[in-house]
């Protein structure tokens, strides 16, 4: 997205509007129901509010810029944004320096799935369900008969394809739950290795010597009367603990990405009357500190993953993971998983409460542009 150039725009387009300053904590309000308002508009063109900029006295926009602390609480404002409107809505913030200043753009980049509404998750100074737009007279609260034409519109833009969470092509927001990964093999043999290697020390300490009864008792007592006796030294159960990173590689990653992993999927419907060809669809998972996606899969140490049916495609960027599969042709009324094999996302406990926004994309010879939109991920214990 070029600022420097919509700036330069002279009317801006209807769908700009410049806020100037985020808002300050605690009053985001008005800045959700200006996103609401824009996601909600019969308006053609980039719909977006910029930051950093204000009007001008001469009706010029005029650029203040943006602070680091700026940029945290756009950030913040931005994920807010998410969780308050409902149906899940595609926005991205966008940053550049233009005229020695930094300026931001929050984009709504889809409004295909109207009307946009206050969720249950809108601060308190949004009412659940409350909803607003733009028209010649300004922003406003959305009458009945306002809602009544953007069902329409979704019906719509609904007649050829549904896109959804899970096995559910209408399904918006998928529960997972997160299991605890917090013990991967590795660790627990670390765990082990030290035990042993402290009660070696001890039977040192006290009998002035190795004593192999003491070690069968330790050896028994750490590891179960299942795992076979076997005589160590201390320098060999030290090498051992050092090593254990690598000598459990292959079986923490198969412990993280399979056995301890949320197996998420998308579907799809052809709900149109005509088949939909060449029909492709990616899907993209923010990149989020303890939020991982399996690039393959991660079959258990000595085995080798299966080639059929095979993983997808999955490429990681500085900001999300990538997944993306060819569908071929989608005949009238055929339901489709989006994935031969699910993906595998890894997740740490710090996620259970909190959503996750997945975006996809779908295109397909019939369709007159892509179809985008936003999915959800709930996360529980």
């Amino acid at each position: 997205m070029d600022i420097a150039e919509l700036l330069r725009s002279q009317p801006l387009p209807a769908g700009v509007l410049l806020r100037g300053m985020p808002a300050s904590d605690g009053h985001e309000g008005h800045l959700i129901r200006q996103v609401m308002a824009l996601a909600n508009s019969d308006l053609a063109g980039i719909r977006c509010l910029l930051f950093g900029v204000e009007q001008g006295a001469s009706g010029i926009p005029s650029l203040i810029g943006l602070g680091v602390a700026d940029d945290e609480r756009l950030r913040a404002q931005l994920e807010l944004c998410r969780d308050a409107i409902e149906p899940a809505l595609d926005l991205e913030l966008v940053t550049r320096e233009t005229g020695g200043k930094r300026v931001a753009a929050l984009v709504v980049a889809n409004c295909s799935n109207p009307p946009y509404v206050a969720g249950d998750d809108a601060p308190s100074s949004l009412r659940a369900g409350e909803c607003w737009l733009f028209d010649a007279q300004g922003m406003r609260p959305a009458t009945r008969a306002d809602l009544d034409d953007m069902y329409a519109t979704r019906r719509r833009c609904q007649q050829l394809v549904l896109v959804g969470i899970g096995d559910d092509p209408r399904c918006e927001l998928l529960e997972v739950r997160v299991p605890d990964a917090s013990q991967p093999p590795s660790r627990t043999a670390a765990r082990k290795l030290r035990s042993a290697i402290a009660a070696k020390k001890t039977a040192a300490a006290v009998m002035g010597r190795d004593d192999t009864d003491i070690e069968r008792l330790a050896h028994t007592r750490i590891y179960g009367a299942e795992v076979p006796f076997r005589h160590s030294g201390l320098d060999t159960l030290v090498r051992s603990l050092r090593s254990v990173a690598d000598d459990y590689r292959e079986a923490d990653l198969h412990f993280r990405f399979e056995a301890r992993a949320a197996h998420v999927n998308f579907c799809l419907l052809n709900a149109g009357t005509q088949p939909l060809t060449g029909a492709a669809i990616e899907v993209a998972f923010p990149a989020m500190h303890g939020l991982v996606v399996a690039t393959c899969l991660h079959p258990p140490p000595g085995e080798v993953a299966g080639a059929d049916p095979p993983y997808p495609e999955v490429r990681r960027s500085a900001d999300c993971f990538r997944a993306r599969s060819q569908l071929g042709e989608l005949a009238p009324g055929c339901l489709v998983s989006a994935f031969a094999t699910p993906l595998r996302v890894a997740v740490d406990r710090s996620f259970i409460g909190q959503k996750v926004a997945v975006r996809y994309s779908l295109v397909a010879a019939e369709l007159k542009s892509p179809c985008r939109g936003r999915l959800r991920l709930k996360f529980g214990d």
